[in-house]
């Protein structure tokens, strides 16, 4: 088991998790706790949220947690940390992503500006207004899930695939940028996980047993600080 007070005193005791409801969100939520950090749940799907919330709360319930609802696929709001202003936010886990299988050509404009808002932009304006925070406390954590199909191009998620791509070469410039600062950057590239949504989309006799969320979540955590990129699995 990791140290969990070696952990809360690099990063302090609030963790922010965007896509946190459900999957590899919540197993990094779980993870977070189990750090004995508070947590942020971020997600679009309120539903989904507010259950996840009251299981994190009846699990660890000398913990704190807030769950925000919002959709990743907007425009991201300018002021969204003036709410949090007094929540000393240490550590930053971006999860959410947004995945639609199909011909690239079959699909919106729309759409495809939907997967690069979730998937790249709303990741950038959140690292953008949690930075100085983190630069001033001389310490923090950014984790990107990225995925192993963003190492190469993928038919039928050639969007996706490009903006996990996109993660990946940000987490690692950031890495470097940011070193000065006491700021940790990982990029975690798992393959295909244990996910609701991957389940649905993909049956499971077409495809190699997917990695378990948890432990996904766990050896992400264990190498944050440690090195720029990790692989799962």
């Amino acid at each position: 088991m990791p140290n969990p007070q070696t952990f809360r005193e690099r990063y302090g005791e609030w963790a922010l998790v965007a896509g946190a409801a459900q999957g590899l969100g919540y197993a990094f939520a779980e993870a977070l706790s189990n750090r004995q950090m508070n947590v942020i749940l971020l997600d679009r799907e309120a539903d989904l949220l507010a259950h996840s919330l009251e299981k994190l709360q009846q699990q660890f319930p000398h913990l704190q947690y807030k769950a925000i609802h919002l959709d990743l696929s907007q425009p991201f709001p300018t002021n969204f940390l003036e709410t949090f202003a007094a929540l000393p936010i240490g550590l930053l886990v971006y999860n959410a992503a947004f995945a639609p299988l199909g011909k690239f050509a079959q699909q919106t404009l729309e759409t495809h500006q939907q997967v690069l808002q979730t998937n790249c932009m709303s990741a950038v304006a959140l690292i953008q207004q949690l930075l100085p925070s983190f630069q001033q406390q001389k310490r923090g954590g950014i984790v990107l899930i990225s995925s192993l199909i963003g190492l190469q191009g993928s038919a039928f998620l050639a969007n996706y695939a490009a903006s996990k791509a996109y993660l990946r070469v940000l987490g690692q410039g950031l890495w470097a940028e940011l070193q000065p600062d006491g700021i940790d950057v990982l990029v975690s590239s798992p393959g295909a996980v244990a996910t609701p949504s991957f389940l649905q989309q993909h049956p499971q006799h077409r495809f190699p047993k997917p990695l378990q969320p948890a432990w996904v979540a766990e050896k992400t955590l264990q190498q944050l600080g440690k090195r720029p990129f990790f692989i799962p699995g």
